[in-house]
């Protein structure tokens, strides 16, 4: 059983497959709230919580449309 998040990536692991690709990814803390900035050639985007944190399918389309890339994880169903 697959539950409550079955085959979504974490953070961690979709920064895992960014650097991969030589984006940045670095982490800190503002206001006591953890963030991580992953940086591409084509664009960045900051993301207010951990690396152990699962991602939704709408959360991976949004980062691979602001970072202009095509992640090997499951995004939002294209119409």
């Amino acid at each position: 059983m697959a539950f409550p998040f079955g085959g979504h990536p974490t953070l961690g692991q979709y920064m895992a497959e960014a650097a991969k690709q030589g984006f940045v990814c670095q982490s800190g803390v503002c206001d006591f709230t953890p963030f991580i900035e992953i940086t591409s050639p084509n664009g960045y985007v900051i993301v207010p919580m951990g690396q152990t944190e699962f991602l939704t399918p709408s959360m991976v389309d949004y980062l691979d449309r602001r970072l202009k890339w095509n992640s090997p994880f499951d995004g939002k169903p294209k119409v």
